[in-house]
This record gives C-alpha cells, sequence and structure tokens, in this order.
C-alpha cells in the first residue's frame, strides 16, 4: 500500500514504459487518449465527460492542461506514428512490438467477447480471439458483451484452426433468464441450455443448421480459414450466414429467407455467440477470431475493410442490406 504523498520512481530519471511491465508482462487491451502532466494533478473530469446524447463517458479531444517539462498527450490517432506527441513537448518515444490501431474507441465501443462470461476458452488479442484446448467430453463456450433486442447487426468469425475431432457453434443465444451454460453442455454440435439460432460445423466438416437444440444437415462443408458472415435481424428473429461471402444453402437473403427455418421471436434479446464441444478422443485444439467491425482477425487486417451504411467497421466482405456493425453508436440508434 502506498501512503499519501509518496514518491515512485515515475517522472524520475528510470525508463518508462507503456502498456507494459518488466519482462514479458503486456497490457492485452486497448488504449485511447494517455496523458502524463508533470508538476499538475487534474480530475477526471478534465480530460472526460459524459456525451449528452449517448450518456456514454467519452475522452475531451483537447483538454486544457498544462503538461509541464516531461508531461505528453498521446492519441494513437497517426497509425503510421503511433507514439506521436500531442502534448505541444514533442517528445519521442521507441515503440517496440506491432501496434495495432483500432477503430474501438471510447467514444464509439465495439462488441467483443466477454471475458466475464466463458467456459474453458482462452481470450486475446483485445478478447476478439478464443482459443480452446481440452481433452474428449469438454465443452466451451463464449459470448459477446453487446446484446440487442431489436436492430440488425452483422459481424464475421474466421475459423482459424480446428481439429477434425472438435465441433463448432455460432449464431446468436437469448439469455434473458436462462442458466449459465456448463462444460457439461455440448456447445460444438447443438445449442442447448437456451433458446438460440445458427449454425454448427461438425467434426467431420459438414454444415448444420441450429435451432434451440436442434439439429439439421444442410448442403455444405467447411474448412480451416474459412471467413463466417453473420446476420442477425432482431425484428424477425431470422438469421443468416455466408461462407466466404458466399450465402448457405437454402437461404436468399434479398428475399428474407433465412437458412434457418425456426426463428427466434421477434425482439428477443440475444447475443453473439461461440461454442466448442469434442465427443472424440484426445485433447484438440480450436482457435477462432472474430470481427466486429475492428477490423483484423488477430493481428490480421481484413483485406477490403467494408463500412456499414452509417460508415462504422471494417469488414472483409460487404455489409447486407440493412445491417450494422455492433457498436455504442449503432446500438443508440437501432436498439
Amino acid at each position: 500500500q502506498i501512503s499519501q504523498n509518496a514518491g515512485t520512481v515515475f517522472n524520475q530519471a528510470y525508463e518508462h514504459t507503456i502498456g507494459s511491465y518488466g519482462s514479458g508482462n503486456y497490457f492485452d487491451g486497448q488504449m485511447a487518449h494517455v496523458h502524463m502532466t508533470d508538476g499538475t494533478a487534474y480530475t477526471a473530469s478534465t480530460f472526460g465527460q459524459t456525451d449528452p446524447t449517448s450518456g456514454i463517458w467519452v475522452p475531451k479531444t483537447a483538454p486544457s492542461v498544462t503538461y509541464g517539462t516531461n508531461g505528453f498527450f498521446l492519441k494513437f490517432e497517426n497509425s503510421g506514428n503511433m507514439d506521436l506527441d500531442s502534448s505541444g513537448n514533442n517528445l519521442t518515444f521507441a515503440t517496440s512490438g506491432t501496434l495495432t490501431q483500432n477503430v474501438d474507441t471510447p467514444t464509439n465501443n465495439f462488441c467483443t467477447l466477454n471475458d466475464l462470461d466463458y467456459n474453458l476458452i482462452s481470450l486475446s488479442n483485445g478478447n476478439l480471439e478464443a482459443a480452446w484446448s481440452q481433452s474428449a467430453g469438454t465443452f466451451g463456450f463464449t459470448r459477446g458483451t453487446i446484446g440487442f433486442g431489436s436492430g440488425k447487426y452483422y459481424w464475421e468469425v474466421k475459423i482459424s484452426s480446428s481439429d477434425n475431432s472438435a465441433g463448432l457453434g455460432l449464431g446468436v443465444v437469448d439469455i434473458t433468464g436462462k442458466e449459465q451454460l456448463s462444460s457439461t453442455t455440448n456447445q460444438g454440435n447443438s445449442i442447448n441450455a437456451f433458446f438460440g439460432v445458427g449454425a454448427s460445423f461438425s467434426t467431420t466438416k459438414a454444415l448444420y443448421k441450429q435451432s434451440n437444440n436442434t439439429s439439421t444437415s444442410i448442403t455444405g462443408s467447411w474448412a480451416n480459414d474459412d471467413i463466417i458472415g453473420i446476420a442477425y435481424d432482431g425484428s424477425t428473429g431470422k438469421i443468416y450466414m455466408w461462407k466466404n461471402g458466399s450465402e448457405f444453402s437454402g437461404q436468399t437473403f434479398a428475399s428474407g429467407t433465412s437458412f434457418n427455418d425456426v426463428n427466434l421471436t421477434a425482439g428477443t434479446f440475444v447475443v453473439p455467440y461461440f461454442g466448442v464441444g469434442d465427443g472424440g478422443s484426445g485433447t484438440k485444439n480450436v482457435n477462432v477470431k472474430f470481427n466486429f467491425g475492428q477490423g483484423y482477425f488477430g493481428t490480421t487486417a481484413v483485406a477490403s475493410a467494408n463500412a456499414d451504411a452509417n460508415g462504422y467497421g471494417a469488414f472483409e466482405y460487404s455489409v447486407p442490406s440493412g445491417h450494422y456493425a455492433i457498436n455504442t453508436k449503432n446500438l443508440k440508434e437501432f436498439g
């Protein structure tokens, strides 16, 4: 415990680091607007404020502060010079490793995977990459941080790797009043213990449509490195999916025909979902990467950078008509 007015090595003649502590201890998250003021203490309201429209706490882009001799202000807004000092002191920093600029900011927060709502899943890269390595008979899951009861939203998932005997499940689930998922619930080959819709990617590389614990085979197969596009329409409860830009069998998005012939009730509050299960033998390894509009699969930028109709997000494929990235500004507009 540090006592009041105790002196620290900060702002003294020692090496300073931002985003790490010691050797190999790195911050696995996102940063926006890092300030250091030399000689003056300010309240939090100096640097941020509540947006009167959205109610979201947002940073002030040009706070009225005195930075002093060694103070600095890092905005991370210049992708070609991420350590640019905007304080007026023009201090120079040494950047190590690979810094990834992200559109997910305090002024417009995008969905990620929820590190408070998961089982047997390891999250990384800003909680957008999910890894699972377990033995036979175990099942894992994770869900998104932003849910919605109306509106139309789109996101993408890249299946980076999956052993043949590990099945995957993707879609949306209703968590209102439903029991917590567990390691004994098969998340890979069926959606159980809650009401949801989506698809499963079986251990034989076959595709299945999923509706509330009912699994039905559909034409098609999948492979590692496939990118699955997912669109959910809260006004109809319908889900649509694409594999590498091509619609799933039985689906015609333009006419409102989902590949999944059992829909949720319109207005059902849902969250994005990923599940995995292994009914085989031995240890299996799975890795999937989500793009809710941040523009990356892991640390690799998407090739096309397609935005939604509001100009938000960067997706590998074109955002389906009428659908939007899952972020707080779209949520404010569409619910």
